[in-house]
């Protein structure tokens, strides 16, 4: 996750500079025009364990795993805190605006692109959750920790404790 986190600042540094080479300026706003869309940067994550299964998973009948549950659980209990980090800038804030396939709640949904928290159409072994918050101002570094933490935090809560999409 490291490598990608260095790359999208690597992209985002190089793209300027291409930019500023042929005389126009580059943006990585969440909501630079007002009746435009704006720019998400989504997380997807998954669990995979030594022997590549997906631990999202059951493997007896590639259902939804109490893993996955407990993960959902945490996510969407550390919106609230995590907020003025995934959305740093008061221009990120202009992206919540319902309609607009951003999410205006902390909730989750199956291939739903309004939710927070999204889990895309997948069979079992590519079950994932995608975080749907951070805007393109969002430092990935620190929307990595936000979504590992809820990983780590996942042992906390129990499956019960998700609520229904």
């Amino acid at each position: 996750m490291l490598r990608v986190c260095d790359e999208i600042v690597f992209s985002k540094r190089l793209i300027k500079q291409i930019a500023h080479k042929h005389g126009f300026d580059a943006t990585f706003m969440a909501k630079p025009f007002l009746e435009e869309a704006g720019n998400g940067q989504h997380m997807h994550i998954s669990l995979i364990n030594e022997q590549g299964e997906n631990l999202f998973t059951n493997n007896e009948d590639d259902s939804a795993s109490p893993l996955f549950f407990q993960t959902m659980a945490a996510m969407l209990s550390q919106i609230p805190d995590a907020m003025a980090l995934l959305c740093p800038n008061v221009n990120s804030y202009r992206r919540f605006v319902p309609g607009a396939y951003v999410p205006t709640r902390a909730d989750w949904g199956e291939n739903h692109r309004g939710v927070a928290l999204r889990v895309p159409i997948s069979d079992g072994k590519n079950r994932r959750i995608e975080h749907r918050i951070a805007g393109a101002d969002v430092n990935p570094y620190i929307l990595a920790a936000v979504v590992l933490s809820a990983v780590l935090a996942s042992d906390n809560y129990t499956q019960e404790q998700c609520p229904p999409a």
